[in-house]
């Protein structure tokens, strides 16, 4: 119920973390949701303070907000994999989120794929 609702909310089913970073996690990255304002900081239960994340992001970010600087671990784990190019054109052909926000995430991304490519 709770998903469904943050599904309809967000308008998606898919880590608000990644999306404003300009990703899109792999269907096999576990969702999880998690509170905004997190509760030892004075937030609560209530649908509005919650959000869905990947595992990555959930459990990296504890009570601060998430880290842009960091490479969501899925991400080595699809080019170790030799699959992230693969995702990546899934990605553009669906239509979904795949375009990194920041200069130093892009060149992240594209070293990956070049490691992939020359592997």
């Amino acid at each position: 119920m709770i998903r469904s609702l943050l599904t309809e909310r967000d308008g998606t089913e898919s880590c608000a973390a990644c999306l404003r970073i300009g990703l899109t996690p792999p269907a096999s990255e576990p969702l999880e949701v998690d509170h905004k304002q997190p509760i030892s900081l004075g937030g609560d239960n209530h649908w509005t303070n919650l959000q869905i994340l990947c595992r990555y992001h959930n459990r990296s970010r504890g009570n601060r907000p998430v880290d842009p600087r960091r490479l969501p671990t899925w991400l080595a784990q699809l080019a170790r994999e030799r699959r992230l190019k693969a995702h990546v054109a899934w990605c553009e052909a669906c239509g979904h989120v795949w375009s990194p926000v920041s200069k130093w995430l892009a060149s992240q991304v594209e070293v990956l794929l070049a490691n992939e490519s020359a592997s």
